[in-house]
């Protein structure tokens, strides 16, 4: 037998078997549109019974931004001679009975020229999943919310694993994750919950720990958790790590199946994909953080900087001018600080040492004001205090002596013994300054008559002169006003 000039022909049974069991969606239209036969997937993916699939009109399935879509491909294959037919997918959605929508890859052959056929065939996959990825990425680049991004990346594994609902994890505090993404699961099922110390440890606990995926069934779990799963008819439990270059693993991916027993090799490199793409969410989160970081924050002492103070001043006084909020709430106090007898120290042991000085201060201040003030460093030996809340000259002036005794006290930086000193200068909104310029130029002045009157001292800000009204005197009434010469 000459096995190159003869083909072998499948058996009219087998080709039959191949294409009802094929997972993917099968289908058959006639001229006109209507479904001749269809396979148990395909029907599946509209929430139908076959029975109930043959007959139908293809363009009642379709979802209706797709439509139009669907017609023109239709019309495509209709007019094109089915030799030159290419074949190239289309993607579009399908309307779900539970109201859903359910987009597949669609890939057709045209038999309508040969009359024992007269159908074009499709093959129709399941595309939601990778739909989501390409939503993904697309957010990702216009740097969309990490948990938006992860929301897709949920659902595209409840799509493309059967029997399965998933969630991602990440924020691992030894107890439990700190945030959950989930479109399906309970808290308890998430990793949300903290974990029972005397049970046994959950797969997304033991996956964190040692960053190997990990596969649990229902006799593995806990009470609680088993107790839960169960009630939703779940046997398994997969976790996969979820890993960056910069931190390892930030989170992990839970999937729990209807089904028994770990991944398959299918199951596993899909599982990694989503692992991989969740991770460039992670890595972009960092680096949106880090950008953030040193825009806000100063690097040598770790509070916030310049920008900061002023955003945040800018915050509070927008929300103090809000119609809700009235005159009385809103109230705060601003301080500006100088260090004293810094100079001579940086001159001395040199500008490394004076910044670990700088930064000693700054953590002492940190120390010595109330929680919800905040503590900005301006630039150079300048800081700055925002009190919000404070309404009188009184708890400012006790806070800026507060502050002047906790800086004068001598500190150690790397063994040698530092002492300088602190000038502040006091401002209240309203009192010294209506508004952001204002009360800044009014810190800022009272800080300068600090130093000027011998330092190591505070200084309030002078009050605002309210505008006095003119004398009938000083009146000019229209007929005394001079108007501009008109141009001739």
């Amino acid at each position: 037998m000459n096995g190159s000039d003869e083909r072998f022909l499948l058996p009219a049974e087998l080709c039959r078997r191949l294409v009802a069991d094929d997972p993917y969606g099968r289908v058959a239209l006639d001229a006109a549109g209507q479904i001749r036969w269809a396979n148990e997937a395909a029907a599946a993916l509209v929430g139908l019974t076959v029975e109930e699939l043959i007959g139908a009109d293809v363009v009642s399935l379709v979802a209706p931004e797709d439509l139009a879509l669907v017609l023109e491909g239709l019309e495509e294959l209709g007019r094109i001679d089915p030799i030159e037919t290419e074949g190239i997918p289309i993607v579009f959605g399908l309307r779900h009975t539970a109201g859903h929508t359910v987009h597949v890859e669609a890939g057709s052959s045209n038999y309508l020229d040969q009359p024992e056929l007269g159908v074009i065939a499709f093959r129709l996959r399941p595309y939601t999943g990778w739909r989501a990825l390409e939503q993904f990425l697309t957010r990702l680049v216009s740097a969309a919310p990490m948990h938006d991004n992860l929301c897709l990346l949920v659902e595209a594994v409840d799509h493309t694993i059967q029997h399965a609902a998933s969630a991602i994890g990440y924020g691992w505090d030894g107890a439990g994750f700190e945030g959950t993404v989930t479109a399906a699961l309970p808290s308890l099922l998430t990793g949300a919950d903290p974990i029972d110390a005397d049970g046994p440890e959950p797969p997304w606990s033991t996956c964190t720990r040692t960053g190997a995926p990990e596969t649990a069934e229902l006799t593995d779990l806990a009470g609680p958790v088993r107790a839960a799963a169960a009630e939703l008819g779940f046997s398994t439990c997969w976790a996969l790590p979820v890993a960056t270059p910069s931190e390892g693993v930030v989170a992990v991916l839970v999937v729990w199946r209807k089904v028994s027993g770990p991944p398959k090799v299918g199951h596993r490199a899909g599982l990694w994909r989503i692992c991989d793409t969740a991770a460039l969410a992670f890595e972009r989160h960092r680096t949106e953080q880090l950008l953030v970081q040193a825009a806000t924050m100063d690097p040598l002492t770790g509070i916030p900087n310049r920008v900061q103070f002023l955003a945040t001043l800018e915050t509070h006084l927008a929300e103090r001018s809000a119609p809700h909020v009235g005159d009385g709430p809103g109230r705060m106090a601003v301080l500006y600080l100088d260090l004293d007898g810094f100079k001579p120290v940086n001159d001395i042991h040199g500008h490394r040492f004076g910044d670990r000085v700088l930064a000693t201060v700054a953590s002492v201040i940190e120390r010595h004001v109330r929680p919800g003030d905040m503590v900005a460093r301006l630039g150079g030996d300048e800081f700055a205090v925002l009190c919000p809340d404070v309404t009188d000259e009184a708890r400012a002036a006790n806070m800026a002596e507060r502050l002047i005794a906790a800086v004068s006290r001598p500190v150690e930086v790397e063994g040698v013994p530092v002492r300088v000193g602190l000038s502040v200068g006091v401002a209240l909104l309203d009192t010294h300054g209506p508004g952001l310029d204002e009360l800044l130029d009014a810190a800022d002045l009272a800080l300068y008559t600090a130093k000027r009157e011998g330092r190591g001292r505070w200084r309030l800000a002078q009050p605002v002169e309210p505008a006095q009204p003119l004398e009938p005197a000083q009146r000019v009434e229209p007929a005394q006003r001079v108007e501009p010469a008109q141009p001739t």
